[in-house]
């Protein structure tokens, strides 16, 4: 006597494992990147990772910090023949701009009714959306580098005597 049975064999799941974990949190400054590396559970399909906040990718495993704020990054595995797609797995890293500190201004002194003059900012941990403020009003900086900021400085700001707290 013969028979037959069926037999389904279904594909075999894939699992994402990230091998190496980002810091919880960290301080912006230029040029801060983490290579991303993550395990594919053996199925030969390729970990692909998306960035999403103030980062970006490149080489496709590089991540890129391009500012503050909180930045995620997603883990995928596409499915193939014989392996289901695996489920997205993601880590977050919260960065934080650096606390500036603000060592001298050129110059230092101006005249009451003078023109307007453009400010210069010596310190360190400025990032690109750092502002300089005189007394409670911010000036339209410009951003020179992490150690410099100029800051246009208004007639009508420096029309009577006084003393103005320049901050960063």
């Amino acid at each position: 006597a013969t028979g037959t049975v069926s037999l389904t064999v279904n594909k075999a799941g894939q699992t994402i494992t990230f091998t190496d974990s980002l810091p919880a949190s960290a301080i912006y400054s230029t040029g801060l990147s983490h290579t991303l590396s993550a395990t594919d559970g053996g199925s030969g399909n390729a970990v692909t990772f998306s960035v999403s906040g103030p980062g970006s990718l490149s080489g496709g495993s590089t991540l890129n910090i391009t500012g503050a704020g909180t930045v995620t990054v997603t883990a995928n595995q596409a499915a193939n023949g014989n392996y289901t797609a695996a489920p997205a797995v993601q880590q977050s890293i919260q960065i934080n701009n650096p606390v500036p500190i603000l060592r001298c201004i050129t110059p230092a002194f101006t005249s009451a009714g003078g023109a307007a003059f453009t400010l210069t900012v010596s310190g360190l941990g400025f990032t690109a959306s750092s502002t300089v403020y005189g007394g409670a009003s911010a000036l339209v900086t410009t951003y020179s580098s992490a150690t410099q900021l100029t800051a246009q400085v208004t007639a009508a700001e420096i029309a009577t005597a006084g003393t103005t707290a320049i901050t960063v």
